[in-house]
């Protein structure tokens, strides 16, 4: 099982509406500047709770984009809509500062 299902030696949590991922700040920063960004300075409320809330995302689109972000791989990518989706999803984390 890999670090992302089994949430071993995570150290900050992601909620994003009603569901909670237990994630790893150093395989974010690695992947997304804006998870670097809010990881970086120790005077940003995610870096001091180690929680992040994201509420204008699906669980289940930003579930497919963590996965996307820990593997580089896209899986059970088969409807457009989720597709366009992890999109839009992946343009807040990856360019948006």
């Amino acid at each position: 099982q890999g670090l992302l299902e089994s949430g071993k030696h995570s150290d900050v949590v992601l909620l994003v509406k009603d569901k909670r991922f237990n994630v790893h700040k150093n395989i974010l920063s690695a992947r997304s500047k804006v998870f670097a960004a809010m990881f970086d300075h120790e005077d940003t409320v995610e870096a001091k709770e180690g929680r992040v809330n994201i509420t204008d995302i699906e669980p289940e689109v930003f579930e497919r984009l963590l996965h996307y972000i820990y593997t580089g791989t896209m899986s059970e990518m088969e409807e457009y809509t989720v597709q366009v989706e992890v999109l839009f999803a992946a343009e807040k984390v990856y360019k948006r500062l």
